[in-house]
């Protein structure tokens, strides 16, 4: 099997399983798949999630969120692009128009918070929305992003993120008091041996 991009094989395995259910959950009707990618890189997982899909006889239309600070250079080419951190464009981004949003972008604790509440309301009902190094095994002050460097949060906190947010439902815990019950978890992945990677998958309920 293929992977996508520089995601771990698991990680492509659980895209992949995420892609077929949304295949299944919206079976009827001709149209586009959109996809929206935060955090691009080069290109090439976007590449086979397009790939993926059409594969299964569905067309895709994704867009693609980078601001290029890596400097790769991208090897796909996006049916729309915006070069740019991700809080400079979701109002720009049509809300409840994307069957997946996927999250690779600015690991922070920060970060993910702002593209939580910056992109949740761009998933379709039904859809779902994934992100990327959400590993329990990962490693404080694995993988600086910005700010401080003494700050653990500055690092990969993408799953202490979710968690504060309110996207884990915990054993014995009072349904209501579950934050965001319009969300629910379908995958929580990851690869132990991989030094990153894990795929936490939510399906908006409604």
């Amino acid at each position: 099997m293929a992977q996508f991009g520089l995601i771990s094989k698991l990680d492509s395995e659980v895209l992949m399983k995420t892609i077929d259910i949304l295949c299944e959950d919206f079976e009827i009707g001709k149209y586009a798949f959109n996809v929206l990618e935060l955090g691009c890189y080069s290109g090439m997982t976007g590449k086979f999630i397009k790939k993926t899909i059409e594969n299964k006889g569905r067309q895709c239309f994704i867009t693609g969120v980078d601001n290029n600070k890596d400097g790769e250079k991208l090897q796909f080419e996006y049916d729309s692009m915006f070069i740019g951190n991700s809080s400079d464009f979701y109002w720009r981004i049509k809300d409840e128009f994307y069957h997946l949003v996927f999250v690779d972008a600015d690991h922070s604790y920060l970060g993910v918070i702002s593209d939580f509440y910056a992109y949740a309301d761009k998933v379709k009902v039904g859809g779902y929305l994934a992100f990327h190094d959400t590993g329990e095994h990962i490693k404080p002050f694995k993988d600086f992003q910005h700010g401080d460097k003494g700050n653990p949060d500055a690092y990969i906190s993408v799953r202490k993120a979710l968690d504060k947010i309110g996207l884990f439902h915990y054993e014995n815990e009072p349904y209501e008091m579950y934050a965001y019950r319009r969300w629910d978890l379908v995958f929580d992945e990851a690869d132990i041996n991989d030094t990153g990677g894990g795929l936490c998958v939510f399906k908006k309920l409604y």
